[in-house]
């Protein structure tokens, strides 16, 4: 029993170039075994390696520990598992805000959830969205970290945030402005765009990379499969894969019909918004207009007109808003939008005031 339970001695070997080499296990900074070789001129100077190999593992270790450097190592390992575009996010909120705001050199293990509360109440200026991109990637680190045995419980489990949003009315064009903008659709060479964003509800990266072969005239209807994003390299690509990971299929009403059969189709490009535009201008050779270039193109466009501006994501708004209006319910605005949770196809179930006057307008004790 003596014998199972002693110290194994190091293992030296004299290499073919006249070096020595001391091979052994050694634990690694996140508890995994594995074995390793040390070289040097005398078994002294391997020793010494050895040493400083060990030591700079359990600094490694210490490190883990913190909140940045487990953050870190965390990041690293999620950008082999998410979209570029959404590690991105993940690397934003974490640098940003949530290593920042708990204290980078603090110990994973002293972060209480009152922590995580006070750092809420921190972000209570930020959009509701930040606020939930904040606590899910800190929810998401403290959850690995607890995997891993760093921690024994995670502490942002049952918190939650004073949501703003709720307060505001929801932004939408008038029935006035959007036939002005109707009216000076063929101004622009992304007029078609615009047209999809009002009547099918499409997002920006879906309008851009939207394909003839994704729409069927003849049965009216829309295909929604791709989007166009950013890449790790900075360029952008069209992928076959929507922000919900779900393909779609969207009616289309008459008053669309009418703008995509209007629609030129270009010799040898298959978007249905093809760029139109010299290298002089924008330093590419996509035959797809980038989500940044048709915000440009759209801005200018927008802003020419006498009627408010709105960014392209309040045409979403419009539309989602006017189905309500139109008495869809909610499980078909859901689809139609493309949302993943029903929770968020609900901002389009407030009344706003106009709706309130004409509620009131019916009332009657008759």
């Amino acid at each position: 029993m003596a014998a199972a339970n002693k110290k194994k001695t190091p293992h030296f070997r004299e290499r073919a170039n006249g070096l020595m080499e001391l091979r052994l296990q050694v634990t690694m900074a996140d508890g995994t075994r594995e074995q390793r070789s040390f070289y040097g001129k005398t078994k002294t100077i391997c020793k010494q390696k050895y040493e400083e190999y060990i030591q700079g593992e359990r600094q490694k270790a210490d490190k883990r520990k913190t909140v940045d450097g487990f953050a870190r190592e965390w990041i690293e390992i999620k950008r082999s598992q998410v979209s570029y575009r959404t590690w991105k996010n993940y690397d934003y909120y974490m640098f940003s805000h949530v290593v920042p705001y708990l204290g980078g050199n603090r110990k994973l293990s002293s972060i209480k959830p009152m922590d995580i509360e006070k750092m809420m109440l921190h972000c209570v200026d930020l959009s509701d969205s930040s606020k939930h991109h904040i606590l899910l990637t800190a929810k998401q680190m403290f959850k690995a970290a607890q995997k891993n045995g760093l921690i024994i419980m995670n502490p942002c489990d049952d918190i939650k945030y004073r949501k703003t949003d709720e307060l505001k009315e929801l932004v939408v064009y008038t029935p006035e402005e959007i036939q002005v903008i109707l009216e000076h659709l063929h101004e622009t060479p992304i007029g078609t765009g615009i047209g999809l964003m009002l009547y099918a509800g499409l997002r920006t990266e879906e309008v851009c990379a939207l394909q003839w072969d994704d729409v069927n005239l003849e049965e009216d209807i829309i295909t929604v499969r791709h989007v166009i994003t950013v890449t790790e390299k900075h360029e952008y690509s069209d992928v076959r894969n929507t922000k919900s990971k779900k393909m779609r299929k969207l009616p289309i009403p008459p008053e669309l019909h009418a703008i995509l059969a209007s629609s030129e189709c270009v010799k040898d490009n298959p978007y249905v918004i093809p760029y139109q535009g010299g290298k002089r201008t924008y330093p590419y050779e996509y035959l797809f207009y980038t989500p940044n270039v048709y915000f440009e193109r759209y801005e200018k466009f927008m802003k020419s007109l006498p009627i408010r501006y709105l960014s392209p994501h309040k045409l979403r708004h419009t539309y989602g808003t006017y189905l309500t209006r139109s008495g869809a319910d909610l499980p078909s605005i859901q689809k139609l939008m493309g949302h993943s949770s029903v929770n968020t196809t609900r901002i389009y179930t407030d009344v706003g005031l106009d709706d309130q006057r004409t509620a009131v307008a019916k009332l009657s004790f008759s």
